[in-house]
């Protein structure tokens, strides 16, 4: 009789994992079919063009000769690292992302085997999910539905097509805390608990080199261990290697901190590494308007309900559904984590909504665990099938339209970059374009030096402010040794009033000729010029 059962589960595993790699394979595929291969957003561009760095060689690194001349103020905006002893300008992320997509490239030398990294990861974070779910609920149906759930969300294909951060940051969550469970697994040798504790260790220690805001489940972990059972977690036991290899790896990160962005503290949310000029964090937010989108907490809430819709109904069942010693593990995941956004200054709604990508395994295990439970009260199995079935028939009519906007969106953006190449043209080759909304285009598509006219107040950290008080004589400043240099300027009128009212500054002290109408890039030259007018210590870091 035990026989026949092990067999009959066995079964059903076989079925659910086969099951599992028809779907892990479908949105591989599917998604390097949509993937963007010329982002334009900022983020995207910075991860991107650091792994082809990566690739030739050249480090984390963007170099443009004018940050010699002029002041560091030549990159896009991902580049925002200042060295006094260096003239590049380095990445302002973490680096674990930008090497997981340069790391084909390093082995088979083809740069843009970069595009194929996230939608492959997007894949293996469907399998995670799987093994996670069936680590916490032990059932391979259940699992496998949790992992069909997240496959049909609409922002896991809008950000599994694209360089974003937030996929590989699930994965490597995901990879660490199944290994955890299975450090805590009864059945594992004692050999294997270390390998898999860690493992879980340095799964998400790495997590951390790809979103610093993964440290919350690090925070989860700890917490649900000393609220749930204190005594044991003090006991002598494998865990002591789990938490040692988390305590090298966070001191790992004070050190890159130290050498990197300049100061153990010191993150590229720092003001003195570019951060904007308002806090990140602040509760204020949660509730109330923040300087990007606002609301936050709302926001979330609402970016939650736009991909799961009535799935969230089935969230407390779920929960109540766990099995008791692994409720506040996941709760907490999932609390803690939004949490941390609702009080962030980046509303997570719209393009933003990515943060919550991480979390979405955690809802869909419980949302599968809800449905599990209503589904045993069907005995047939024939109708269970059928509300599955009805199921992801809403999920895919909710998918439809994003799949649709994907295809459109990757055609718009080839037509962009070509617009920016062809607009590019008409100015020579070693000229300069100031701008504020074509940054980052220019930079990597249009093969021209762009100076980043926003990078030009300073955080004085002595009167804890930026200084825009020196804005216009150190635009000034680095547009006469430009034109002193017999560098051609171009300032491209991208919104009005311009940023900073670059261009009435401009008009007071040179003469601005139209070159190109649309969109409008303006000449800009001073034919009296013989010498700066602003001393190079005031304006150069």
């Amino acid at each position: 009789m035990r026989a026949t059962v092990l067999s009959r589960n066995l079964n059903e595993a076989v079925k659910a994992q086969w099951v599992l790699l028809v779907l892990a394979t479908f949105v591989a595929v599917a998604f390097i079919f949509l993937a963007k291969r010329t982002p334009m957003t900022a983020d995207t561009v910075g991860y991107e063009y650091a792994a082809r760095q990566l690739v030739l060689g050249n480090g984390l690194a963007f170099d443009d000769p004018n940050n010699a001349l002029v002041g560091k103020f030549f990159s896009p905006f991902a580049f925002q690292i200042k060295r006094p002893e260096d003239s590049r300008l380095y990445l302002g992320f973490p680096p674990g992302f930008p090497l997981l997509l340069a790391l084909p490239g390093i082995v088979t030398g083809v740069l843009d085997t970069i595009h194929y990294v996230v939608p492959v990861l997007a894949a293996v974070g469907l399998l995670l999910t799987y093994y996670l779910g069936k680590l916490l609920v032990e059932n391979e149906w259940v699992a496998l539905l949790a992992a069909g759930i997240v496959a049909f969300m609409p922002i896991y294909w809008r950000f599994g097509t694209e360089a974003w951060s937030e996929i590989p940051s699930m994965v490597f969550v995901l990879l660490g805390i199944v290994f955890y469970l299975w450090a805590q697994h009864e059945n594992s040798s004692d050999r294997a608990k270390t390998f898999y504790a860690i493992a879980a260790g340095a799964a998400l220690i790495f997590s951390l080199f790809i979103r610093y805001s993964n440290i919350t489940f690090l925070l989860t972990i700890g917490l649900a261990e000393l609220v749930t059972n204190p005594q044991k977690l003090l006991k002598p036991s494998k865990k002591w290697t789990f938490y040692a290899v988390l305590s090298i790896g966070l001191l790992g990160i004070l050190a890159f901190n130290h050498f990197y962005y300049g100061g153990v503290r010191l993150t590229s949310y720092s003001p003195e590494n570019g951060w904007y000029n308002f806090p990140p964090f602040s509760v204020s937010y949660a509730m109330g308007a923040s300087p990007i989108d606002g609301f936050s907490l709302i926001e979330g809430g609402k970016s939650l309900w736009e991909n799961f819709s009535f799935l969230l109904l089935f969230v407390p069942l779920g929960l109540w559904a766990l099995p008791r010693q692994f409720r506040l593990l996941v709760l907490l995941s999932i609390v803690v984590s939004l949490g941390l956004y609702a009080v962030y200054a980046f509303a997570p709604t719209k393009i933003n909504s990515r943060f919550l990508v991480p979390v979405f395994p955690f809802l869909a295990i419980l949302v599968a665990q809800g449905m599990g439970v209503l589904l045993e009260k069907l005995k047939d199995i024939r109708v269970q099938l059928g509300v599955v079935f009805v199921i992801f028939l809403g999920l895919s009519w909710q998918l439809y339209p994003e799949i649709s906007e994907l295809r459109t969106q990757k055609y718009a953006l080839k037509t962009a970059v070509s617009h920016v190449q062809s607009t590019l043209e008409a100015t020579e080759e070693n000229a300069v374009i100031m701008t504020y909304a074509w940054v980052d285009n220019i930079a990597y598509y249009g093969n021209r030096s762009v100076l980043n006219y926003r990078r030009i107040p300073q955080y004085d950290p002595v009167q804890d402010k930026y200084r825009f008080d020196l804005f216009e004589p150190c635009l000034v400043y680095a547009v006469d040794t430009l034109l002193l240099s017999g560098t051609p300027v171009y300032f491209h009128e991208d919104q009005s009033p311009t940023l900073y009212n670059a261009k009435d500054i401009l008009e007071k002290r040179y003469l601005l000729t139209p070159a190109i109408e649309q969109p409008k890039f303006l000449r800009v030259s001073n034919d009296g010029l013989t010498a700066v007018r602003e001393p190079a210590s005031v304006c150069t870091p």
